[in-house]
């Protein structure tokens, strides 16, 4: 073999070596590449799932705030209910009450009325039978007795009648304000609802 060839031979073979040697580089480069480009990966994925695990306590604590303001809401519609129910059962028996003693002096009104009804009859039976004039006098008690109860039993009428419309006003207000107060919980449902 020729010393051209023995050299030409040489150079050839330090031409693939170096060739190899800066392929190896290149390779051991890109090894190192993706090294980074995965542990860069990795951290990205462990940020998004503490994002992820953020968002999600967010979203169960909202949650539980929203249903804790539906039960608050409940408790209170439900003791708006029961107070309305009271306020009703008290209107009904004040109502009651009122009704009762209404008839109650009609029913004593109407007694003295007969009493006195019979006690003229009974002075005109003596008039007739003793031959008597007339006792004006004691027929005039009479009246003024009659007139006397017949007037406080009017005035307990027309008191009766003036508290009787005062608590039925009190229940129109207090119905009212109820009807608010409902209106204004359920506006806040569809509200929420819608929100």
């Amino acid at each position: 073999m020729a010393k051209g060839e023995l050299e030409q031979k040489l150079l050839d073979l330090r031409s693939e070596r170096q060739q190899r040697a800066e392929e190896f580089e290149a390779t051991e480069l890109e090894i190192d590449t993706l090294r980074q480009l995965t542990t860069e990966t990795m951290a990205a994925v462990e940020a998004q799932l503490a994002e992820d695990a953020a968002l999600r306590a967010q979203l169960e604590a909202a949650t539980a705030e929203e249903v804790q303001l539906q039960r608050a809401e409940q408790d209170a519609w439900r003791a708006a209910l029961c107070a309305a129910q009271g306020r009703r059962e008290a209107a009904a028996a004040e109502e009651a009450e009122a009704l009762a003693a209404q008839r109650l002096g009609q029913q004593q009104l109407e007694g003295t009325r007969k009493r006195v009804a019979l006690l003229q009859v009974e002075v005109q039976q003596l008039q007739q039978q003793q031959g008597l004039g007339p006792a004006a006098e004691e027929v005039q008690e009479v009246r003024e007795e009659f007139r006397s109860k017949a007037e406080a039993l009017e005035e307990q009428r027309q008191a009766t009648l003036w508290m009787e419309r005062e608590r039925q006003q009190r229940a129109s207000r207090r119905l009212e304000q109820l009807r608010i107060a409902v209106r204004g919980l359920h506006e806040a449902e569809a509200h929420r609802s819608g929100g």
